[in-house]
């Protein structure tokens, strides 16, 4: 019995693990969130088909909701919205240069209050030569979101916008998802993930 009950307990401690290991793997990754949609000012989203998926939450690997019945055309309500860098893209600079930004600090999250705080001031930021950033979102009037020795940081204008810029080489351009919630009857009825093929 006493065997019996020892292979029992290490048959449950392997299946713990397996199923920890498979939640671990399984997890989304992603380098950076904010709750910024790009562009400035308010969006309308408008559907270009008549029904829509939504998920429970703002992941590709997320359980699906339901599907999503609307019009072509019909405006999409929301409330909440999310930017997700997937992966950065990369910029190397050519020569040192000052640019003004301001830092949020070292976070994965960049939240509406946040981000519209006067507390952040603007300040002077020195790039080096030959260093690599971290290109991870485009704001609004060329402005961008880059990460920089751990700092997130808002950069007031990002010269390799420019095709007459020389001090920056963009090496690669960033990879991210836009989400919004979707409410209906004032109430949120699931996450869905904006593609052109679906909204504009």
């Amino acid at each position: 019995m006493g065997i019996e009950r020892d292979e029992m307990k290490n048959r449950v401690i392997l299946f713990a693990i397996f199923v920890v290991g498979f939640l671990l793997i399984s997890l989304p990754t992603y380098a950076f969130d904010s709750e910024l949609l790009p562009g400035e000012g308010g969006l309308t989203i408008r559907a270009t088909a008549d029904s829509l998926v939504l998920y429970v939450k703002p992941f590709k690997t997320s359980p699906v909701v339901k599907e999503y019945k609307t019009k072509k055309k019909n405006v999409i309500d929301f409330d909440l919205s999310r930017y997700r860098n997937i992966k950065p893209g990369k910029v190397k600079v050519q020569k040192d240069v000052k640019i003004e930004g301001r830092s949020f600090g070292n976070i994965k999250y960049l939240s509406h209050k946040n981000y519209y705080s006067d507390k952040i001031p603007t300040k002077i930021i020195l790039f080096n030569k030959g260093e690599t950033i971290d290109y991870l979102q485009d704001r609004s009037e060329g402005s961008c979101i880059i990460s920089r020795k751990g700092q997130i940081i808002e950069l007031d204008y990002c010269p390799w916008f420019d095709s007459e810029n020389k001090d920056f080489i963009n090496i690669s351009s960033p990879v991210n998802e836009a989400w919004i919630r979707v409410i209906q009857n004032k109430k949120p009825v699931g996450w869905l993930l904006l593609d052109k093929s679906i909204i504009e």
